[in-house]
């Protein structure tokens, strides 16, 4: 799927990375999803950070700071 497509029938302001994890270990590891993640050009830096955690922190009003 094109991530434009992704975001505009579930949005990445509410996907959280490994929320659906068990369904897809027929697919592929759970490495190789991640690198895929990763190392997308179909996803901007700001909707990968969504995805791999700033979704979560919103939500769990987490404001963690380095």
């Amino acid at each position: 799927l094109r991530a434009c497509f992704v975001e505009r029938h579930v949005t990445l302001d509410r996907a959280m990375w490994g929320s659906d994890w068990t369904r897809t270990t027929q697919y592929c590891t759970y490495a190789q999803a991640v690198g895929y993640m990763r190392d997308s050009s179909e996803l901007s830096l700001s909707e990968k950070e969504k995805v791999f955690g700033a979704t979560l922190r919103r939500l769990l009003r987490w404001n963690h700071r380095h």
